[in-house]
């Protein structure tokens, strides 16, 4: 828990929500909010501020500045979707959309629907409606790494006991060794669409 620590008081989780760090350091903060809730939650809270910050009015030498990065950081990220990339916490809402427009599900588990568009032993990316409470047990670290990232919709993900609310354009890693529960709560849609995906972390 030391780790832990060290990252809720350094602020390099600011840089880990702004794309900043290197890929060693993004792993390494991403396998320390998978094990522990309370990481995962200030990693949330960043995101939701950097949200609200983003609507605040800057002075146009500022905003420039900040638009450039974020153009920098989101060069080539079309998606070929015959040959995906994985999901991230930067992931373009937008871009995704677009990507997998016109896509119905394929598979029909009752409460849940989805449709893979990557399905190999190391790698799933698929997309999943979401109509009722999906009731998990946790994943082992030498089974997968779980990921979501919303596409529409609203829902509230029980973590270990610990409520956490997603929307749309919204990305979220699973603890491991963590029972957890999804609920979608969109008014009106009566699902919550999202991208799931899995990861293989051992052979």
């Amino acid at each position: 828990m030391k780790d832990i620590k060290k990252y809720l008081e350094s602020g390099i989780l600011e840089d880990f929500c702004l794309g900043l760090l290197s890929d060693t350091q993004n792993e390494e903060i991403s396998l320390a909010a998978n094990i522990s809730p309370e990481l995962l939650q200030k990693i949330k809270e960043i995101e939701d501020s950097l949200i609200h910050f983003s609507t605040v009015e800057t002075a146009p030498a500022l905003k420039e500045k900040t638009l450039a990065v974020l153009d920098h950081l989101s060069a080539g990220e079309s998606i070929d979707i015959n040959n995906p990339r994985g999901i991230h916490r930067n992931s373009d809402l937008d871009e995704w959309n677009e990507a997998v427009r016109g896509l119905q599900p394929d598979n029909d588990f009752g409460a849940l629907q989805v449709r893979f568009i990557k399905d190999t032993p190391e790698f799933q990316l698929c997309i999943a409606w979401l109509k009722n409470t999906l009731d998990e047990n946790e994943h082992h670290p030498d089974e997968f790494t779980e990921s979501f990232f919303i596409l529409e919709g609203t829902c509230e993900c029980n973590i270990g006991g610990q409520a956490i609310h997603l929307k749309a354009g919204d990305y979220l890693d699973i603890p491991f060794n963590t029972h957890h529960t999804i609920r979608p709560t969109s008014p009106g849609l009566g699902y919550v669409k999202a991208l799931i995906q899995r990861k293989r972390t051992a052979a």
